[in-house]
């Protein structure tokens, strides 16, 4: 004999009621699914060590002595935007290539993450809240760090740098003077301000008079006057203009650009943007005379494209070539 159960519903509340279970227990799951995820992404983040497994590597031939001694002469400490969505991609790959090789390295995110090498704040994470965001993260740093290193670089979580050439760079400079360097761009602020994706270099001198100065009474209006294009790179090229602090050349001693706001693959075969020959400070090439030998940074590099770079520049070597280097006096053109 079949025995048959019906189940009757009298009333719209209870298919009401039954939705709003079905989609609690489904609720559930999706939190515990998250808190997985986070457990295993705050373990990676606080175990992996990408330094050691170089250290260790025995296979690799190459004599970085001049780097080392330039790493403890420069105190380069790094920040780079990110969301918590792209923690377990884009920042993954940051952390595991170049950002190992900073005097300190710090991730801003809109998170309650708490780890070593987080900048959380409490902002809402989206593209509108940028300059917030990165006005919270100069604070921060400023106000924990500011005794401990000689300049600051900040970038996005797409962004390559070539943290070596960057020293060499700054070893013609002062970051106890006031200064700011990066792909120039001679758009929306009188002297011109440096391109946020192409990542841009603020003494410590400079990130004092910012903060001081630019924040603390108030010099600069940021985020508040009416500019063609609201973004973080613009309102802070604008203050750091207003503060009077010096935009520092980056190019060589050919005229050749070391900060690159595209990724290198665009830059060498093309074809680049339009506006950016318009906007770019200096005349802007494509081909093999677009990029500096000693180039620092490129833009909208992807994860694997990142680990790739990585391994081309420290992991590959061509037999018989010998860098011929005059010395960074000679080699970079120190000038405003």
């Amino acid at each position: 004999m079949a025995i048959r159960i019906r189940f009757k519903l009298n009333s719209k509340k209870g298919i009401v009621l039954i939705l709003f279970t079905f989609m609690g227990i489904l609720g559930i799951f999706y939190r515990i699914l998250l808190m997985t995820d986070r457990i295993e992404l705050i373990k990676e983040f606080s175990t992996y060590d990408m330094r050691k497994v170089e250290a260790e590597d025995k296979t690799l031939l190459f004599n970085g002595t001049k780097a080392k001694i330039l790493s403890r002469q420069i105190r380069l400490y790094c920040i780079t935007l990110t969301m918590e969505k792209d923690l377990t991609t884009k920042a993954k790959a940051v952390k595991n290539t170049w950002a190992k090789r900073c005097t300190k390295h710090f991730f801003i995110v809109t998170s309650n993450i708490k780890l070593p090498g987080f900048i959380s704040l409490d902002i809402e994470d989206k593209r509108t809240t940028l300059i917030p965001k990165m006005i919270r993260a100069l604070q921060y740093v400023y106000r924990n760090y500011i005794d401990k290193f000689d300049w600051l670089l900040k970038t996005d979580d797409d962004t390559y740098v070539i943290v070596e050439n960057l020293r060499l760079l700054l070893s013609n400079y002062n970051g106890s003077k006031a200064g700011y360097m990066g792909y120039h761009f001679n758009k929306f602020v009188p002297n011109g301000y440096m391109s946020g994706g192409a990542g841009y270099v603020i003494s410590n001198s400079a990130l004092r008079r910012f903060v001081e100065n630019g924040l603390n009474k108030q010099k600069c209006k940021i985020g508040t006057e009416s500019n063609v294009e609201l973004a973080e790179d613009i309102e802070i090229g604008n203050c750091l203009s207003e503060l009077k602090v010096p935009i520092l050349n980056s190019t060589d001693m050919f005229g050749k650009e070391t900060f690159h706001p595209y990724h290198p693959k665009q830059h060498i075969l093309g074809p680049l943007p339009n506006y950016l020959h318009e906007w770019s400070h200096n005349r802007q090439q494509e081909g093999p005379m677009c990029c500096s030998q000693y180039s620092i940074t490129f833009h909208y590099v992807q994860p694997s494209d990142m680990y790739f770079l990585d391994h081309l520049l420290y992991r590959t070597s061509v037999y018989g070539i010998q860098q011929s280097l005059l010395g960074s006096k000679t080699f970079f053109s120190k000038s405003h």
